[in-house]
């Protein structure tokens, strides 16, 4: 998996660094562990570039591992927009 992960973040045109490639990993377990993820951060962090990241080399990876062919939909909420109830 960290092989696909770097070959896609070069097609991006971004530096996969192993602190990064290694964040993508975890963000993997947590999605593969729950439902739903939140990532949150500062603006400018990489967060989307890191999400983008991990469903494009899920969708490479060869037939025999886990999740080949399965690719993903990324939907973004803007918190702003939100109205939090309950809070």
């Amino acid at each position: 998996m960290p092989r696909f992960v770097s070959k896609v973040a070069q097609e991006k045109g971004l530096v996969a660094h192993g602190s990064w490639v290694s964040k993508v990993l975890q963000l993997h377990q947590m999605a593969q562990l729950r439902q739903g993820v939140v990532v949150a951060g500062s603006a400018g962090t990489g967060k989307s570039s890191l999400i983008s990241v991990l469903v494009d080399a899920l969708c490479i990876l060869p037939h025999n591992q886990q999740h080949s062919g399965k690719c993903g939909r990324i939907h973004l909420i803007v918190t702003c927009s939100v109205t939090w109830y309950g809070v």
